[in-house]
């Protein structure tokens, strides 16, 4: 046998420079500013690409998904920490923050309502390894001042509010024995008179995003993206792009966590390190 000494690569463990690879969790201004998520923390930079990302804060602990509000002078995060859970904070443009809702579970998908008094968030199913949770899964509501807040239903999503700020659309459990891999659900704010209003057969075909206007439904199917109008009907309907007429194919490659812009006039989508 013929004995080779071992490939070994030096590498630096805290380089002063980093070349990131993939971003996630991308939220859009109304005046074009994004934050996204990099390296645990938030960051921020104009659509154009006219200035280098810049960090959110300075805090020491895991930050994640950004939204903002419908005015584009608040912006809504999730800061998680190992020993308290999460907390939901509001960040105003001066860069004063509030924490409006706090869970030992933890808190994702947070909402603005389009009239920017209200907030609908998740707490996620409880995970051991990320310390349980104390708080029942599902769909929450809290006021921007951080009063008020209630359940109003089991969830396994948060999609938005309804453009006239009276239902909340969020994706029910999963029925794969009655074909409906993903179920798009609406709720009213008063936790009542839930029904569903769209639903998938299989998971080929998932990642519904509802425009801001309801007027569209962006999905994917087999990994490319497509958008269709949305229209609301007494029963729920079956989305497919598979011999629907009105649904228009946007990638040719693939596209991960696309978002609205908060007109509804176009479509972002990541892909890697792209935007």
């Amino acid at each position: 046998h013929r004995i080779h000494k071992s490939l070994r690569t030096r590498l630096d463990s805290a380089p002063s420079q980093f070349d990131v690879r993939i971003f996630r969790q991308l939220a859009v201004s109304p005046n074009g500013e994004l934050v996204f998520r990099a390296l645990g923390k938030l960051w921020r930079q104009d659509l154009a690409g006219q200035r280098a990302p810049q960090r959110l804060t300075k805090s020491v602990q895991a930050e994640s998904e950004p939204a903002w509000s419908p005015d584009g002078r608040q912006l809504a995060y999730v800061e998680w920490n190992d020993e308290t859970g999460s907390s939901l904070k509001l960040r105003a443009a001066s860069g004063k923050e509030k924490v409006i809702a706090h869970s030992r579970g933890v808190i994702r998908q947070p909402q603005f309502s389009h009239d920017g008094r209200r907030v609908a968030y998740r707490i996620m199913e409880r995970d051991g390894a990320m310390g349980g949770a104390a708080d029942r899964a599902g769909i929450y509501l809290v006021n921007v001042d951080g009063t008020g807040a209630k359940f109003l239903t089991e969830g396994s999503g948060l999609a938005q509010f309804s453009p006239d700020d009276k239902r909340i659309y969020f994706f029910g459990s999963p029925d794969f024995y009655g074909r409906k891999a993903v179920l798009l659900r609406s709720i009213g704010v008063d936790g009542k008179e839930a029904r569903d209003q769209a639903y998938a057969e299989t998971a080929d075909t998932g990642d519904f995003v509802l425009s801001p206007d309801g007027k569209w439904l962006a999905f994917k199917e087999f990994n490319q993206l497509y958008v269709m109008p949305y229209k609301e009907s007494d029963s729920p309907f079956a989305v497919t792009a598979v011999g629907n007429k009105e649904a228009r194919r946007l990638t040719v490659t693939d596209g991960f966590e696309l978002v609205w812009a908060p007109d509804s006039s176009k479509m972002l989508w990541m892909l890697g390190r792209d935007l």
